[in-house]
């Protein structure tokens, strides 16, 4: 299998998973609380693995979404509605590549895979930038 074809199977299911884990909207307060990171990555990686150990029963479950879809809104039940990119076609196609795709061992928790993903975003959240910074390089170990 090409490397194109996995990452784009991978860009799928991450969309789906991102669609699954997408945060509840709670009613605004004066001070809301700080949201949490590590539960949160965590949960992607839970999900990713859920996808990668049984990608047909992952399809399966995002079938069961294509119905709310109204254009690019999903309504979430008991919880405010997500505005998506691009609707149901990008759910369909996720289905289509989990249907083409084997199943595959879980990943696990790298506590230096997160301190590094973590430094990224510290460094190019702000701007958005997708070039690494001098910051990043000085902290490496190699650069």
């Amino acid at each position: 299998m090409a490397i194109s074809s996995i990452v784009c199977r991978c860009r799928s299911a991450v969309f789906a998973a991102g669609l699954l884990l997408a945060p509840v909207e709670r009613p605004t307060a004066a001070d809301p609380p700080a949201p949490d990171w590590d539960r949160l990555a965590r949960g992607i990686l839970s999900e990713t693995n859920r996808v990668r150990r049984d990608p047909e029963g992952y399809a399966r479950l995002l079938e069961q979404m294509l119905p709310r879809f109204d254009g690019t809104l999903l309504d979430r039940p008991g919880r405010r509605a997500l505005r998506t990119e691009e609707g149901a076609r990008a759910v369909r196609e996720a289905v289509r590549a989990l249907r083409d795709t084997r199943a595959m061992g879980g990943l696990v928790w790298s506590k230096g895979m997160a301190a590094g993903a973590r430094d990224h975003v510290r460094d190019q959240g702000p701007t958005g930038g997708m070039d690494i910074g001098a910051a990043t390089a000085a902290r490496r170990p190699n650069g």
